[in-house]
């Protein structure tokens, strides 16, 4: 009787079950325990540290600045050297891009030169020489600041310009494998970056003085210069490294023309317009040209909703910029028409067309010139639907 009474206590699953439930909820107590008295420790520690450094501000000041003004003049200099610091190592970095290019030069030239004196004399191509097709790197940018001048940033967009110029030039020639490998991809791709980068930061200042500060034939050669090497690659790759840099410049451009309130700014507007033009020209930038900017009607729509709703006025200078998107959009489909089939999915067509018919809601009546457009663009993506 013992036996079995004691085998049927050792054996009984509801008492083990409730020994280990037991047992986990205090595992999982001590951990909660454990977790919280960490967090009081790294408070306290923190607090410690505050007061540390308190007391050190105050023994250390000078006598003619009180504690406050001594901690404002310690947080400036430090702030000075975080700046100093990212300057220094923006410009290293300027440094190692121009030493890796200047490397992929070297490799491109010892492997190709021959080849292209090669190609000219089979061509018959006499005018171009060796030296069309060499690379130039970019300059160094040492001892820029964070912020460089307008001049100073217009000379780095040259720079990648022309280099980027050449690695087209001499691939185009010669072919090279070298153009394929793995650090002459990369140091390409980084230039592209930057050149990107520099032309945002061109927009942003435009933006922000309301005027062109640079030479509009130099962004629109840049642009042109990227889009061409960008076309080159695989979508996998570009949009891997490329793509949300890309969308991101699509927006600062669209933006831009929207956002100008200025009653005599058409060239600039008009300048704006042919960059996103080249953009949505490329094969592989196309659709996302497309639809950032029905994605900017549609926007424009809701507003337009909002301000019959509200009884607001409406802003002539935005009502006149949403024009503009619509002559770029208008463009883009209408070069897109003229092939003989369109390389536009239907999928992303289907998903444009909806969007446009969603910027109809409400407002058709009231603004009779804006739903005219609209219904113009949707005839043409339409058309473009019975040709995939």
């Amino acid at each position: 009787m013992e036996r079995g009474k004691c085998y049927d206590t050792v054996s009984n699953p509801t008492e083990l079950d409730k020994k280990d439930k037991t047992l986990c909820g205090n595992d999982n107590l001590c951990s909660t325990e454990a977790s919280s008295i960490e967090d009081n420790l790294i408070q306290i520690y923190i607090q410690r540290v505050k007061l540390a450094t308190a007391l050190a501000v105050i023994r250390t000041k000078p006598s003619s600045m009180t504690g406050q003004e001594y901690a404002e003049h310690l947080w400036n200099k430090y702030s000075q050297n975080q700046l100093n610091w990212k300057s220094r190592a923006k410009s290293l970095e300027t440094e190692v891009l121009q030493l890796k290019q200047e490397l992929l030069e070297s490799t491109f030239n010892s492997q190709d030169e021959d080849r292209v004196v090669l190609a000219n004399v089979v061509n018959g191509d006499t005018e171009t020489s060796k030296q069309d097709v060499l690379l130039t790197p970019p300059c160094s940018s040492e001892g820029n600041d964070t912020t460089c001048t307008v001049d100073a940033l217009g000379n780095t967009v040259r720079c990648h310009t022309n280099f980027l110029q050449s690695i087209i030039k001499l691939r185009s020639v010669s072919k090279c494998s070298a153009w394929q490998e793995e650090e002459g991809g990369s140091t390409v791709g980084k230039t592209v970056s930057n050149a990107l980068d520099s032309i945002k930061e061109f927009l942003k200042i435009t933006e922000i003085e309301g005027i062109c500060t640079v030479p509009f034939t130099l962004l629109e050669h840049s642009l042109h210069t990227v889009i061409e090497v960008l076309d080159q690659l695989s979508s996998g790759l570009f949009v891997k490294e490329f793509r949300d840099p890309v969308l991101s410049l699509i927006t600062s451009l669209s933006e831009i023309i929207l956002n100008c309130n200025e009653v005599n700014m058409h060239s600039q507007k008009e300048n704006m317009c042919k960059l996103l033009l080249i953009l949505g020209r490329s094969p592989i930038l196309k659709d996302e040209v497309l639809n950032e900017l029905t994605m900017q009607i549609y926007r424009f729509s809701q507003m337009l909703q909002d301000t019959v709703r509200c009884e607001q006025d409406l802003d002539p200078c935005k009502f006149e910029n949403i024009y503009y998107i619509f002559s770029v959009c208008e463009t883009v489909l209408k070069d897109e028409c003229k092939l003989p089939h369109s390389v536009i999915p239907d999928s992303v067509l289907v998903r444009l067309q909806q969007t446009l018919e969603d910027s109809l809601l409400h407002i058709s009546n009231m603004f009779p010139l804006f739903a005219h457009y609209v219904w113009k663009l949707g005839g043409m993506i339409e058309f473009l639907k019975r040709q995939v």
